[in-house]
């Protein structure tokens, strides 16, 4: 797969994990659309790419920033928050499962 395709695919399943993840969690949020989720992963794929250029500091401060941006963003608690995380990275493996039995494979995709 080329390069390009491979960042489309991997960033469009991030997006999607997310918007599905938010509307899991954090019920009766109106603020949940499929582009602010394409803003928001766009805007953490690049802030995370420079934050973990930081050999060691990056590892501990990525989760941080993650959680921050979260919060703010879908004005969401801290432990709903913690929520969306965890069903948003159960969410990118089960797409990425369902992509490689399709032939795409997101190996090393951020999921």
């Amino acid at each position: 797969m080329s390069a390009i395709l491979y960042f489309f695919v991997s960033f469009i399943v991030q997006a999607v994990a997310l918007k599905v993840a938010i509307s899991m969690v954090g019920h009766g949020n109106t603020s949940n659309a499929l582009s602010k989720a394409i803003g928001i992963s766009l805007f953490l794929n690049v802030l995370l790419f420079f934050v973990g250029l930081v050999p060691i500091l990056g590892w501990v401060l990525k989760p941080v920033i993650w959680l921050l941006v979260m919060m703010s963003a879908y004005n969401t608690s801290f432990f709903k928050s913690m929520g969306v995380g965890v069903v948003q990275v159960f969410l990118q493996w089960g797409i990425a499962l369902v992509l490689s039995w399709l032939g795409f494979s997101m190996a090393f995709a951020g999921v």
